[in-house]
Order: structure tokens, then sequence, then C-alpha cells
């Protein structure tokens, strides 16, 4: 009576695939997690840049006030200065604006921000083109309180925005957004402080009570604004760059800057007798101010190298993850494979090696000796089979090679060429140049066969050290040349043609020890036929190749665009 076969317990299997189902869902939710953890730290950085160019802006628009609040105190000496230095900060704030509306701001909030700045320059140049003993302080002050509307103007319609909508797509935004606008709040306050002095100074008349109340004002926000950043600034340790910046806006704006607006206050609070003029002060406020700015510019490059470092732990939390996963599902297989080298018969290994073999897959590892003899004898000739295979291969592989080779230059010939292009076809675009020795055939009548030889074997070592490991060079008729250029541009290809060009022709190829002879290239370039054809491409190559030997050989010509037209090889744009 005939055994019946018994194939793998099904208990087994099932066992296994219970084991690699709960592996993978154990591995799933683990990268799935830290995936989403590096997923939303990228999101968080790329805000916080966005941040950057919002919260620049802002600065950009109370920094011009500086320059602004110069010229309109000018005399006629310093005024082409004060002027030249006005316009590099417009400038700079138009620059800023424009990477703003380039992040999707609503276009109607851009332009309500630059109408406002138009009117404020507006007035600032009107007061600026009168006589310095002219400009009233009412004039000047309101060219100012221009300025202040179109920050305001910002603040509230782009700011004020920006912030909401990175607060509804991340809520943990919130504290970034509000810290990032309250250091901008603080230059912004401190700017106008020094701006209600401009006015006086420049007409040298008393402080109008209404400034002196504004000034208070400001100072009050400043110190309650510096009291709700106080634990940020806490949070930092001494050395760090952020919490330096911070002790430079105590020592130097808080204590310094206030001073020097104190000291102008006294001076001119009765008869405008100021120890400085309205530019001087300007200067050296300004210079006081400066902590401010770096500070706002610490806490983003803080938060910058915070999230980068997010982005990092996470990246690496996500890699460990995944291979913990590998392990995990590598050990798996590997238990069942020692259960089944325990319950399955050596035969099944030798049937399973030879069904690999046979579909050309590389067999498991075989026993090299085995107890019984028909066994040991199977795996013996399964080696001896796997090790023919190989070499058939092999032999394949290297019959292919040949086959797809130019013996004398060691290029492709034209079979392998045309193999490789179709290939190349296949993944993008690539232009193809077709070069020709001039008059090949009076090298050989002339010099012989073997210096004809010698002269194609240098012209394929310049085609390969001028072409590049990106290109594919193949020998395609007795003396002409093909290069395929993938990725680039027409002029791009036009330019390497001609570099070809111009390397042959300073070549000399040596006919005996003492004697040389140099040739000349025409050469052909066609555009990527990535919508056409490959046959087409080589047609229009072969074109432009025809249009260079008729206008006189050793140059490049090439063809524009489509059917036509043939240019010569320096034309500047590609159709």
């Amino acid at each position: 009576m005939q055994r019946r076969q018994r194939g793998i317990n099904p208990s087994i299997l099932a066992l296994a695939a219970l084991a690699v189902v709960c592996t993978l869902l154990l591995a799933l939710s683990a990268i799935s997690n830290s995936f989403a953890r590096v997923q939303a730290a990228r999101d968080t950085a790329q805000w916080i840049e966005k941040f950057g160019i919002v919260f620049d802006a802002a600065t950009w628009i109370s920094a011009e006030r500086g320059p602004a609040n110069s010229y309109m105190a000018a005399g006629a000496a310093q005024a082409a200065a004060a002027r030249e230095a006005w316009e590099r900060a417009k400038a700079q704030t138009d620059v800023a604006m424009t990477a703003v509306e380039s992040l999707g701001v609503t276009a109607r909030a851009i332009e309500e921000v630059r109408h406002q700045l138009m009117a404020g320059r507006v007035l600032v140049e009107l007061n600026a083109m009168k006589p310095l003993e002219r400009r009233t302080p009412e004039e000047v002050q309101q060219a100012i309180e221009t300025m202040f509307k179109a920050w305001d103007r910002y603040r509230s319609g782009v700011m004020t925005r920006w912030g909401a909508a990175a607060i509804e797509h991340e809520p943990l935004l919130a504290d970034v957004v509000l810290k990032g606008s309250a250091f901008s709040d603080l230059r912004e306050y401190a700017g106008r402080i020094g701006s209600y002095l401009i006015g006086p100074m420049t007409a040298r008349v008393a402080i109008p009570d209404r400034n002196l109340q504004a000034i208070n004002s400001l100072r009050n926000q400043i110190e309650q604004t510096w009291q709700l950043l106080a634990p940020a600034r806490l949070a930092h340790k001494p050395g760090m760059q952020f919490h330096d910046r911070a002790l430079d806006v105590q020592r130097i704006y808080l204590t310094s800057g206030l001073q020097l607006i104190d000291e102008e206050i006294e001076n001119g609070r009765r008869k405008g007798e100021f120890a400085r003029d309205a530019a001087t002060f300007t200067r050296e406020y300004v210079q006081l101010m400066q902590p401010l700015t770096e500070l706002r510019n610490g806490y983003l490059q803080y938060l910058r190298a915070k999230h980068k470092n997010q982005i990092r732990t996470s990246t690496i939390d996500l890699f460990v993850d995944g291979a913990l996963a590998v392990v995990l599902l590598a050990l798996v297989p590997v238990f069942l494979a020692i259960i089944r080298i325990r319950i399955l018969r050596p035969l099944l290994r030798g049937v399973a090696d030879v069904i690999a073999l046979a579909e050309g897959r590389k067999p498991g590892t075989r026993a090299k000796d085995h107890p019984i003899a028909e066994i040991a004898a199977l795996f013996a000739a399964i080696r001896i089979l796997e090790d023919g295979l190989k070499e058939r291969a092999r032999l394949t592989r290297e019959f292919e090679k040949l086959s797809q080779t130019d013996s004398l230059t060691g290029l492709l010939n034209r079979r392998g060429f045309e193999i490789e292009a179709h290939a190349i076809a296949e993944e993008g675009p690539a232009c193809l140049i077709i070069a020709d020795i001039d008059h090949f055939k009076e090298v050989n009548d002339r010099h012989g066969h073997p210096a004809g030889d010698r002269v194609l074997v240098g012209v394929a070592a310049i085609l390969r050290q001028t072409a590049g490991a990106s290109c594919r060079i193949g020998r395609i008729g007795g003396e002409e040349f093909a290069v395929l250029c993938p990725g680039l541009g027409l002029e791009e290809a036009t330019r390497l043609a001609e570099e070809i060009r111009l390397s042959v022709a300073k070549q000399d190829f040596p006919l005996t020890e003492t004697t040389s002879l140099t040739v000349s290239l025409s050469l052909g370039v066609a555009p990527s036929t990535f919508a056409g054809s490959w046959t087409e491409q080589v047609r229009q190559a072969d074109a432009a190749l025809y249009r260079a030997k008729s206008d006189g050989r050793n140059c490049v010509r090439v063809v524009v665009g489509g059917n036509g037209p043939i240019a010569p090889h320096n034309i500047s744009t590609a159709a």
C-alpha cells in the first residue's frame, strides 16, 4: 500500500501566519507614529520659516522709518546721503513685502499695506523737499504717523491673519505665533518712541503733551510685553545665543536706549533745546534698538534649531522602529525555517532547488553530504547544474556585450547604441550629436588603414574624455560617431559638440615617431524627440550633419526645433 504524503502541519502554518500578522501590526503602528512625528516636525519647521518671512517684513516696515526720519530732518548738505539711505530702506521693505506675497497672503491685504506705505512715503518726500526751517513738527509728525498706520495694517491684516491660519493648521504653534508677534511688537514700540521726538527735534520746538503721552503709553507697553516674554528668556541657559540677546536688550536698550529718550525729553520738554539734532538722535537710537531685532532673530534661530533637532530625533526614531520591525519580521521566517528543516524531508529541499534553477532563481543552501546516497547524488547533480547555468549566463552576457561593442574603439556599435538610445528614450529627453571625421578617406588613402585606425581610436578617446560618463557614445559607421546626452538641453548639447570639435581639431594623431596629422569633425545636433521617435531624431541629426559638411566642414550645426531649421551652433535659445 502506497504511503500517503503529508504536507506542513496546518497548525504550524497558522501560528506562523499569526506571528507575521501581529508583528506587522506592531511594526506598522510604531512606524506610523514615528512617521507622523517626523511629518509634524517638518510641517512646523516649514511654518516657522514662513513666520520668519512674515516677521522680517514687519521689521523692515518698522525700520524704514529710521532713514525716513533722518531724511526729513536732514539739511541741504546731508539730504543726498539721507535720501540714498531711505531709498535702500524702501527697496528692502518692498523686497520683504514681495516675499510675503509669495507665501499666498491675501493680495488685498498686501495692497492695503502698500497703499498706506505709499501715502507715508509721499508725505516724507514732501517734507524733505521743503527747506529745513519751513518743516513744521505737525507735518513731520503726520508723515511719521502715516507710516505707523502702514505697520498697523500689516500687523492686523497680514501678521494676525497668518498667525490665525498657522494656529488653525497646528494648535501647538500658538505659543510660537504669540511670542514671535510680541518680539516684533517690542521693536515697533521702541521705534515709535523715537519717532515721537523727531518732529519737535526737526523744528527745534518743545515736545507737545500729545507726544509725551504717546511715549509714556509705549513705554508701558514695552514693559508689559517684556514681562510677558520673561519666562521665554529664563527658559534658556546662560551662554546660549537667545539668552545672550535677551541680556543685550536689558543692558543696551532698556537701559541706555530709554536713558537717551529720557535725556532728550528732559532737554526738549519746554524750550526745544535738544542735545542732538534729529539725524544724530536717529542714528544713535536705532543703534541702541538693534538688540531688539537681534532678539527676535535669535528667537527664530532658536526655533529653527529646536525643530531641526526634533526632525532629526523623530527621523532616528523612525529608522529605529523600522529596523526593529525588520528584525522582528526576519525572526519569524527564521523560526519557521527551523521547523521546516525538522519536519520536511531532505528531498523536498532538492525539489525546491531544482524548481528555483528552472525559474532562474538562486537555490537555497544545500547539504554537501547526506547519509542517503541518492539524496547526496541529487544535491551533487544540482550543484553541477547550478554551476553550468551560471557559466552559461556569464558567457551569454559576454557575448551580448561583444555583440554591442565596436572591436576597434571599444565604443558601442550601431546596434548597442540604438539599444541604449531606446532605453534612454523611455526615461526622459536626450539630445543627439552625430559627428563625422572630415576627409577620412584621404587619411586612409594617403597614410594607410593602420593610420586611419589610430585616428579612430584617438577620436573615440577624446569623445570619452569630453562627453563624460553620463553620455552614451557609439561608433555607428566607418568614421561616424554618435553621442546621446540624457538630461542636456539643446544649448548644453551644442556647447558639448563645439567642445568635442575643438578638442579633436587641436589633437595631433601620431603616424610615426616623428610625424603626425590633424583631423577635423563636422557635427550635427538634434534636440530630444521625447514626443517623437528615435528614427526622427536620427534623421534630424543627420540633416544637421549634412548641413555642417555643406557649410565647409569642421563646424557644428543644430536643429533648432521640430523638423527645422538648421542653425549655427551659437544659438541663444532652443525652440
